[in-house]
């Protein structure tokens, strides 16, 4: 399945992050978690490609309101405010191009 979303800032400057079902927690993390300057998105980035590579076979993060897990081809995020909590998962390829897409809007919109 292809993950359909839409990045950009709203009239405030707000960076948004809106994602179809069953992918809506990715937005939640972008907007509330992610690396806003885009050398940390580049770090991440290098996570994931360690995984990829079997550098490293897991990477765990928590940030103020989700829990990022890389594990083999996919990428679980978890909302850590909600009970139950909400989960969404993609593979780690689609997730990467999330990410090359955020760290795009960071770039272009400062």
């Amino acid at each position: 399945m292809t993950v359909q979303f839409k990045l950009f800032r709203d009239e405030s400057s707000a960076l948004r992050a809106e994602f179809d079902e069953p992918y809506r927690v990715i937005g939640w993390y972008l907007e509330q978690d992610a690396p806003r300057v885009p050398a940390r998105v580049d770090e991440v980035i290098a996570r994931c490609d360690d995984i990829a590579q079997g550098r490293i076979a897991e990477w765990v993060t928590c940030g103020n309101a989700h829990e990022l897990t890389v594990h083999g081809a996919m990428v679980s995020i978890e909302t850590m405010y909600a009970e139950p909590p909400e989960r969404s998962e993609v593979s780690l390829a689609e997730f990467k191009e999330v990410l090359a897409r955020w760290k795009e809007l960071l770039v272009a919109t400062g």
